[in-house]
């Protein structure tokens, strides 16, 4: 039981560092970051997403005619670009800003309970700090909220940690001493069968990980801003 234990918690230890702040935070950034700071903030990878999609934008689409002739190039060009920004969010940890308005309410909200201002919210540490700050708030003063935000920290952190537990299964094939016979004195399945399924497994756990995330922060931003109404 020890030794389960303390593997248990290298394993997450590992998912955390490897999925969570370096693939999620690097390639779209946290969820509420993404909320709160508009579609051309946050990382690299969130801004090439929001331009590839945005090509009516770019300087050679732009100079389309618009109609004539060859208007339904450009008409396309836009059709196609307005159908992939709305399905952005199909790629894992991809999110849409909230609307301005929500965003404004959010801030109103914090400055009126914390009496702090920020001009700023596209800045990675400050949304990290209003994350806590608000889910702090959330622990002390509202109990049902907490539960609810708990339960998605404990589904998310499940997938995540499964997701990883695959990626080192999809490995196993690539230890010399072992393979799929050593059990049953055949083989079942092939090396390359066994990493496509445990791969397949692995990213089945972190999309459904990145839906989770993203719902949790989304639930306490709301139950927060939630809370005003009731007061």
């Amino acid at each position: 039981m020890i030794v389960v234990y303390v593997v248990g918690h290298i394993l997450s230890g590992a998912s955390s560092f490897l999925l969570e702040r370096c693939l999620l935070r690097l390639s779209f950034g946290y969820p509420l970051n993404q909320f709160l700071c508009g579609h051309f903030a946050g990382t690299l990878g969130r801004q090439i997403a929001i331009r590839v999609v945005n090509i009516v934008r770019w300087p050679l689409v732009r100079e389309l005619p618009t109609k004539g002739k060859f208007g339904w190039a450009y008409r396309s060009v836009e059709f196609l670009g307005d159908w992939a920004e709305r399905r952005l969010d199909l790629l894992p940890g991809f999110c849409h800003p909230f609307d301005p308005r929500m965003v404004r309410l959010i801030q109103k909200r914090f400055e009126q309970r914390f009496g702090v201002t920020f001009r700023n919210w596209s800045i990675r540490r400050r949304t990290h700090d209003v994350y806590w700050t608000v889910w702090a708030y959330i622990a002390e003063n509202m109990p049902m909220s907490y539960r609810t935000g708990m339960h998605f920290v404990e589904l998310y952190g499940f997938c995540r940690n499964a997701s990883f537990a695959f990626l080192i299964v999809a490995l196993y094939p690539l230890c010399p001493e072992w393979s799929t016979a050593s059990l049953t004195g055949k083989t079942l399945v092939s090396d390359n069968f066994w990493m496509l399924a445990s791969i397949t497994c692995s990213a089945a756990f972190y999309v459904n990980f990145t839906k989770l995330i993203r719902r949790q922060n989304d639930f306490i931003l709301r139950a927060f801003i939630s809370e005003q109404e009731a007061e």
